[in-house]
Order: structure tokens, then sequence, then C-alpha cells
């Protein structure tokens, strides 16, 4: 999710609470666990026009981290 308002209302559609914040992968581009809902501590990358050109690439990769030692 890229953004306050796009996470905020895609949270709202997933019948999330919140978002758990797990690490900062870099300022202002965030790891998280989705708390609440269906889709329930399911990792998640958010963040905003920050970064360089690989930072998607370094969030994405940190998510399947998170995701292959997760308890969820």
């Amino acid at each position: 999710m890229t953004g306050g308002d796009t996470m905020v209302n895609a949270l709202r559609v997933l019948g999330a609470k919140g978002i758990e914040l797990i690490d900062y992968v870099i300022p202002q581009e965030n790891l998280g666990r989705i708390i609440g809902g269906k889709y329930d501590g399911l990792v998640v990358g958010k963040g905003g026009l920050t970064g360089a050109d690989d930072t998607a690439i370094s969030i994405v990769k940190r998510i399947f981290k998170e995701s292959s030692t997760s308890n969820h």
C-alpha cells in the first residue's frame, strides 16, 4: 500500500483494525502486520514517495523474509 489515504481505505475494506509496526526499512518505508479482519497477520509494506529506485525491491524482499519467519 502506498500513501496514507490508500492504506486507511484498503484496511477498512479488509476489515482490519490497524497495522502492527515490525520495523522501518528506511525512513517512511515501514513494514508491518495487519491486525484484525480476514487478513490478520499478513505482512505488508507501507510507504510514500520516498527512497531510491530499488527501494520497492528492498521492501518486497523484507516482506518475504518476514513472512517466512512469521508464526501467522
